[in-house]
């Protein structure tokens, strides 16, 4: 006879995790399997073996699912007439003690009760389409204390009608004990008062699997504009003069919720007004600004400096504009204040300035 079982949990561990481990009589088989037992042996220093449950199990196309929570000991008998001329037992037992887990399918004769030796009459056909395969569940939590990145392995063997089937590799699941973090790192204003936010987020284990928005309007209680947010920018629409502060949350693929206990150091402001045109048509938004500031340039393909000063006249900063419509500066360094922006195209000799309210 050919036959193999294999052992499918997860790779990452959720608060109370599924194990499922499936059989299969293979299709190169001659005989069906009469009876099967499984055994997985717990690592006690890893597992909390008080959350222990036995949960679904089956076989072919069918399921039977245990509601009951906390038993070390199941029976059931299964009535496969007229189908198969077989009662099939199916019996679990967990010790909560050394963490022991033992699952049996035993072939019984309707009329004795006792296992039938006949070993070409059994429950679990060779494998076609599906017919020959089984699985059992159950669930179990690793315990509280344990570190970031501990390793949690766990293997199961098999016996197939007196013939033990060699133990699986070692499975290795990964403890994630550290919280995703998110930010805004960016914010740009465009056509007055759309807002567009810049969102970087990042986990050491399993990965960000999704974030929520949170936004405040004029000092007044935050409220979450939305959830399982996976995109890198959101736009917002906004109303002038008024003052939007925004916060991210995050949370990886196994659970674990981003830190906001300290949210001063997340919050992003912004404030949306009519962006200020002075000597034409140069504009900058967002202005007010809290660091980054978008130049948009009165002239169609032409290169400019541009200049900031402060309120003396004093030179500040400088940088090329190359032949774009719009250049993005970041003045974070600079102090609260006004100042000054001024575009100087390099071909006519022509100076635009605007004035710029950094906050």
């Amino acid at each position: 006879l050919q036959r193999s079982f294999f052992f499918l949990p997860l790779t990452h561990f959720f608060k109370q995790s599924p194990y499922i481990i499936d059989f299969e009589n293979k299709s190169i088989s001659t005989k069906p399997i009469s009876m099967i037992s499984i055994k997985d042996q717990l690592d006690t220093s890893k597992f909390d073996l008080s959350t222990f449950s036995f949960s679904s199990y089956g076989w072919a196309d069918t399921v039977f699912y245990n509601d009951s929570q906390n038993e070390d000991f199941l029976s059931f008998d299964h009535d496969l007439r007229p189908a198969k001329n077989i009662i099939l037992r199916h019996m679990a037992f967990f010790d909560r003690i050394t963490g022991a887990i033992e699952y049996r399918f035993i072939s019984l004769d309707p009329d004795t009760f006792e296992p039938i030796m006949d070993k070409s009459q059994g429950f679990l056909p060779p494998n076609a389409n599906g017919k020959g395969l089984g699985f059992v569940e159950y669930y179990i939590s690793t315990k509280t204390n344990l570190s970031h990145d501990t390793k949690v392995l766990n293997k199961s063997n098999a016996i197939f009608d007196s013939i033990t089937v060699a133990s699986t590799p070692n499975w290795i699941n990964t403890i994630d004990a550290i919280n995703p973090i998110s930010k805004i790192k960016a914010h740009l204003i465009t056509k007055d008062t759309i807002i567009k936010l810049v969102v970087e987020r990042s986990d050491v284990g399993s990965g960000v699997d999704y974030y929520e928005l949170y936004v405040s309007e004029n000092g007044g209680s935050y409220k979450r504009l939305g959830t399982n947010l996976r995109r890198d920018t959101i736009t917002f629409n906004g109303k002038k003069a008024t003052k939007y502060v925004f916060f991210t949350r995050a949370r990886d693929y196994v659970g674990n919720w981003e830190d906001t206990t300290n949210i001063s150091n997340k919050l992003i402001s912004v404030t949306p007004t009519t962006e200020i045109i002075s000597s034409g048509n140069l504009k900058l938004y967002p202005n007010p600004t809290t660091g980054i500031v978008n130049i948009e340039s009165p002239w169609e393909y032409a290169p400019a400096q541009i200049i900031v000063t402060d309120v003396i006249g004093r030179r500040l900063y400088q940088q090329k504009m190359g032949q774009t419509k719009i250049t993005e500066v970041d003045l974070s360094a600079f102090s609260s204040g006004v100042y000054f922006i001024s575009l100087k195209n390099e071909q006519s000799g022509e100076i635009k300035t605007a004035k710029l309210i950094h906050n």
